[in-house]
């Protein structure tokens, strides 16, 4: 135990404003005079980057013992001392220099000033600055933190050995790198001089890192043997650096070890550089052959000479060594790297260090190889002891005749007792045991028993009570009976004494106060790509943004016009979030609620007695206006007043219809507008417009039509061959799987819809082929129609869009064509076709022949004999599927009396319905009549 009167050092590293790049660790060692107790020798190691203004260390500086500026100053007792090193290390790979020096504190001359003489006797150095390379946090996020590098001595007469005490020494590498898929362990090399006991812990615990104090995630620190532990199976580290600060403390054997009580304190840091690599783990570089194992202790006598050779070897395929590092004592000299070329992967360098009488002591060497993957091999250290002149060891003669610990010294020896025993003062050779409890009955609690050992005690609290011994109460569970103060979203931990409050998961806090974690705001929920994040009571949610929807893995792009064509009344257009509504035909515009389309200016006006359609002329450019009229009624024909064309009609003229629902009574007509933009010759392609007028009293429009089916197909006899079937089906696809049944005709159909037919022919045991000679379309089943439309000629393609398709089946012939329909007002479609049958098994029959214009054509002489007409339909251009129902409403005051078992009064709509038959594209689905609606007033 020390006295009252034991003056305490301690050392403090820190240093003024030095760049903040350049800093890559160190450490400093304090050890007093052994003839001169004022006097404290400090031995410091300082790493900087190896290209900093720190001035660039290489292997001639070390060869000849350069000095180098260094940065910054040391703070001492004494003023400030220039931080000057001799370089003793360097790693062009990693970019570090290392050097060491010796700055010696008087303390007759000691100063007392803030952060450097503190309270009771201890002294300070310091050496701090700004700041570290950008480093990572555990929690995430870097910083670029200050640093503080603190040591302290205690130079007091020690109890158990009677001189002052000697601090731990240690060294490390300026930067360790872990491969972050990989298990790994970053071993800290310790002695001791006095044989204590030394304990490694985080420099967090007394703030002794300045701002860098956080632990290497995903690891474990063993105080015992200063070794970090990084194990992947509690996480892996995020690439990066971070910076690792440590403190070591030694302890006389025996005596409690609690952080702070030691009789020093000695820091060591460093950088640890997290990376990602392919190398498999147990593919790096290793240290082989006569290199120095891990823990070896070599003593150099007098005049002596250290000699080594580390030898290193590649485990990676065409992998080769480029580098073996050192953490060496001032004045070693490393040779340059040596590779075998028998053995590419095999490398070596040569070792040479000859102590200087200065340096009396054990000093830490280190050494690791790396190989051109830029992966290093574990850390070996080890210790050297120069031993100086010729020193008689009394200790290895009978350990001294001392009763515990011997301890030699240059010309003498002592004994040493451990903690809670003292020397016999008789020979300074027996150590006694303290009874404490004898000694100081008090020295425990008065509920507490004192339990004398051999070198120490235990206070122990008695049954019911709790405390370390010194200090007893009564424990009661305060989860049990709720007085623990927990907050409302924290669990409560019963502990010996007291409890302990954890704030439930989602929330932060003391657990006394519970604050609702928003991940949302703080950018740790795991919401995809285009969701919103919702913060909720300890958790959130998550929900996709408008227009995408939940695909099981992430929020996709949802396609609003797959659902009810998205609500628009005529073209869809899907977007990434959303959709567009657009009209098909150039007359028409989008209306004021973005899902409609409108004739620009058209307007119904209702009176009492009638309807008035108004068309404006301009938006009439290109529309056949030569005999506009209601459609029902020729003679009910339209007036031009010069800028409108105006249809005016009675409510039960002119074909106006009357129908009910349950709300409205309803007066329709409608307007067939031609449109003449693209029609040529007989047919066209393009739509025309249908404008349905409506006055509405309460009521809405129902509509429906039928078609009667008119099956297709043709029975002859063909001499030679008995009796044959010939068959013209429409089919559904391209694919010619199913034709459309009887029950299916007539078939319905939209413009520029894509219609499929196939030609059979049947009934014979021979294989057969046929060939349409020709096929047009008429309005009526009779293919002498005055109005015809040609498709195929002389087996040749007519129509610009019919295409044929191939058959593995001669006897087949398949085609296909866009749907069109007659410009006048008649809506089906007939297809006949003069049809050919052939022997298949003849290269140069007509069917074989195909598409021969007339003075190329050769009949075969086994060709049938007769040719045969066929027809199908009809195909109903279907305008209740096919038209876009375009409305334009206005409202209207008309008081009409309708008779409806009694009179009422009805207050009058108006609405113009635009039918579009709207133009599709082959790929797309049949269009319908969608109603769209435009205001206008009356």
């Amino acid at each position: 135990m020390l006295g009252p009167s034991v003056a305490v050092f301690v050392a403090l590293l820190a240093a003024a404003s030095v760049d903040a790049s350049h800093f890559r660790g160190g450490t400093i060692s304090c050890t007093p005079d052994m003839d001169d107790t004022d006097l404290v020798h400090c031995n410091y190691r300082m790493g900087w980057r190896l290209s900093s203004n720190a001035g660039e260390c290489d292997q001639h500086a070390i060869d000849n013992n350069e000095l180098m500026s260094g940065e910054g100053t040391w703070n001492t007792p004494n003023g400030r001392i220039p931080a000057s090193f001799y370089c003793t290390d360097y790693s062009v790979q990693e970019d570090w220099q290392q050097g060491v020096n010796t700055l010696t504190v008087n303390l007759r001359n000691a100063t007392t000033v803030s952060n450097v003489t503190a309270a009771n006797g201890t002294y300070t150095v310091s050496f701090d600055g700004c700041c570290w390379i950008s480093v990572l946090r555990p929690g995430g996020g870097t910083h670029d933190p200050d640093w503080q590098v603190r040591t302290q001595f205690d130079i007091g007469v020690r109890g158990d050995t009677g001189r002052p005490n000697s601090s731990p020494i240690t060294a490390s590498s300026a930067i360790h790198r872990i491969q972050s898929s990989c298990d790994a362990v970053v071993r800290i090399p310790t002695e001791d001089s006095d044989g204590d006991t030394v304990k490694c812990y985080y420099s967090s615990v007394f703030h002794e890192c300045g701002e860098a104090c956080d632990p290497l995630p995903f690891s474990h620190l063993d105080e015992d043997t200063c070794e970090i532990s990084y194990n992947t199976s509690h996480g892996m580290l995020t690439p990066g650096w971070y910076a690792i600060a440590l403190t070591l403390e030694d302890y006389p054997p025996g005596a409690p070890r609690t952080a702070g009580s030691g009789l020093s304190r000695v820091p060591v840091q460093f950088l640890v550089d997290a990376y990602t690599s392919n190398t498999p783990c147990n593919l790096k570089p290793q240290l082989i052959g006569q290199t120095p194992e891990a823990g070896d202790r070599v003593v150099i006598p007098a005049g002596g000479t250290y000699h080594a050779v580390i030898e290193a070897e590649a485990q990676s395929p065409g992998a080769t060594i480029v580098e073996i590092a050192t953490v060496s004592p001032r004045g070693m000299i490393k040779s340059d790297l040596v590779n075998d070329p028998d053995m590419p992967h095999h490398a070596y360098v040569n070792i040479t260090w000859s102590p200087t009488q200065a340096q009396l002591g054990q000093h830490i060497f280190c050494f690791r190889a790396q190989d051109s993957n830029m992966e290093n091999s574990d850390q070996r250290c080890m210790t050297l002891v120069y031993m100086g002149t010729h020193d008689v060891d009394e200790c290895r003669d009978n350990n001294g005749n001392c009763s515990h610990a011997c301890v030699n010294t240059v010309g003498s020896y002592h004994c040493a007792c451990p903690a809670g025993m003292f020397l016999s003062l008789e020979d300074n050779k027996e150590c006694e045991d303290i009874d404490e409890c004898a000694r100081d009955p008090g020295i425990c609690h008065a509920n507490a028993a004192c339990i004398n050992i051999w070198g120490s005690y235990i206070c122990e609290c008695d049954p019911g009570y709790f405390g370390d011994g010194t200090t007893c109460i009564i424990d009661i569970d305060d989860c049990a009976n709720g007085t623990h103060g927990c907050h409302e979203h924290a669990h409560c931990i019963d502990l010996p004494g007291s409890h302990d409050c954890i704030c439930d998961a989602g929330f932060v806090g003391d657990g006394e106060t519970c604050t609702d974690v928003n991940e949302c705001a703080e950018g740790v929920h795991m919401c995809p790509t285009n969701a919103s994040c919702t913060n909720m009571p300890g958790s959130y949610t998550c929900k996709c943004d408008p227009g995408h929807e939940w695909d099981g893995t992430a929020c996709s792009d949802f396609d609003e016009c797959s659902v009810d064509n998205g609500k628009c009344e005529d073209i869809c257009i899907n977007t990434v979030g959303g959709h567009q509504c657009a009209c098909s035909n150039s007359l028409l515009v989008l209306a004021e609620d973005g899902l409609g389309c409108t004739l620009v200016g058209a307007e119904t006006t209702c009176t009492n007695e009638g309807m008035e359609l108004a068309l404006p002329e301009e938006q009439l450019a290109l529309v056949n206006t030569n005999d506009l009229h209601w459609a029902p009624d020729q003679n009910c024909r339209a007036v031009f007043n010069g800028t409108h064309h105006l249809l005016r009609t009675g409510l039960y003229q002119c074909g106006t219809t009357v129908t009910f629902d349950s709300t409205y009574v309803i007066f329709t007509n409608l307007i067939s507008l031609i449109n003449i933009h693209n029609a040529t010759g007989i047919i066209t392609r393009d739509d025309d417009i249908i404008i349905y007028s409506k006055c509405k009293y309460e009521r809405e429009e129902d509509v429906s039509a039928q078609f009667m089916p008119i099956p297709g197909g043709l029975e002859f006899t063909e001499v030679g061959f008995g009796t044959l079937s010939i068959r013209l089906d429409m089919f559904h696809s391209q694919h010619y799987l199913q034709p459309y049944t009887v029950t299916e005709y007539p078939v319905h159909k939209s413009l520029r819809d894509n219609l499929y037919f196939q030609l059979q022919v049947e009934g014979h045991s021979q294989r057969l082929s046929i060939l349409a000679l020709s096929c047009k379309a008429t309005m009526s089943p009779n293919k002498d129609d005055a109005l015809q439309y040609a498709l195929i000629d002389d087996g040749c393609a007519v129509d610009e869009t019919l295409q044929f398709y191939s058959s593995y089946n001669l006897a087949t012939q398949q085609f296909g064509f866009e749907a069109f329909r007659f410009i006048r007002e008649l809506r089906t479609v007939y297809i006949h076709c003069e049809v050919e049958v052939c022997d298949a098994s003849e290269p140069g029959s007509r069917c074989a022949q195909g598409c021969a214009p007339g003075a190329r054509r050769k009949r075969a002489l086994s060709d049938m004999t007769g040719r045969h007409d066929i027809f199908q339909g009809p195909i109903v251009w279907d305008e209740t599927e096919s038209e876009s129902k375009v409305a334009s409403l206005s409202t209207g005051a008309l008081a009409a009396a309708v008779s409806l078992g009694s009179l009422v009064t009805l207050i009058a709509l108006a609405a113009v319905l635009v039918a579009v038959r709207v133009r599709r594209s082959r790929n797309r689905r049949a269009a319908e009549y969608q109603p769209v609606q435009t205001d206008c007033d009356d």
